[in-house]
């Protein structure tokens, strides 16, 4: 349920004879999409009259990221801290980023952390996540390898498929069923089959991208790279 506190609040902090300020120790981003990535940024000022230095955020967990490292602040200077979350298909999300900032003169130290939440409507559910052909001998004439990728209805999110967008060489079929779980569910196979006509001595990598008509999650693709290697024996 979305019902945490929203506010927004920045405070100002000792730290030996220096003082800092954060600008906001909650992030609430209500109702989200899922597998939709969010960036947000934390703002640090030092306000002297010492440096101090703030170790590497940490999170707990890995659905928050930062490229910012261990960074030094002289008196005045402010930093931007960019993160991006990536929420996935977690409907609860509560999360934080643990702060370590050190006086650099007196090496007195202040901790902080910094609460994330956020939560999603349940949606489909896809599998496998990662699409893999592997290394493909004899091309020419083997059986065309086929991948498939099922996608299941659940009650908050109904969908159907539209098709599939790739720079790969292959083909694709789309069948429906009722789920096995639950009839009032469908389940969307979608077949992939290299197409050998199209086929190179070479390692092609890129992405897969499922699109449907949902409104939680109208495209599905795979973080990593697809993999399709084709070599002789």
């Amino acid at each position: 349920k979305c019902d945490w506190s929203s506010d927004v609040c920045s405070s100002d902090l000792t730290l030996g004879q220096s003082v800092f300020e954060i600008d906001n120790f909650y992030f609430n981003f209500g109702q989200i999409l899922p597998f939709q990535d969010r960036e947000f940024t934390l703002q640090i000022k030092n306000h002297g009259p010492g440096a101090i230095r703030m170790e590497k955020p940490r999170m707990s967990c890995g659905c928050t990221t930062t490229a910012i490292g261990t960074t030094l602040l002289q008196p005045d200077q402010e930093l931007a801290i960019p993160f991006t979350l990536r929420p996935g298909k977690t409907e609860s999300l509560r999360t934080t980023i643990a702060l370590q900032v050190m006086e650099e003169n007196t090496q007195a130290v202040h901790y902080e952390q910094i609460e994330i939440l956020a939560c999603q409507r349940p949606s489909m559910e896809v599998i496998p996540a990662q699409i893999d052909f592997g290394t493909l001998t004899n091309w020419t004439t083997a059986e065309p390898p086929t991948r498939s990728v099922r996608l299941t209805e659940v009650a908050t999110d109904r969908f159907e498929v539209l098709g599939i967008e790739t720079d790969l060489p292959v083909t694709y079929v789309i069948e429906r069923s009722a789920s096995r779980s639950d009839p009032a569910d469908n389940t969307y196979n979608v077949k992939l089959q290299v197409d050998t006509s199209r086929l190179q001595r070479k390692s092609y990598r890129g992405e897969i991208v499922i699109r449907t008509n949902s409104a939680l999650r109208p495209a599905v693709q795979d973080r990593k790279s697809t993999r399709l290697n084709s070599s002789h024996t």
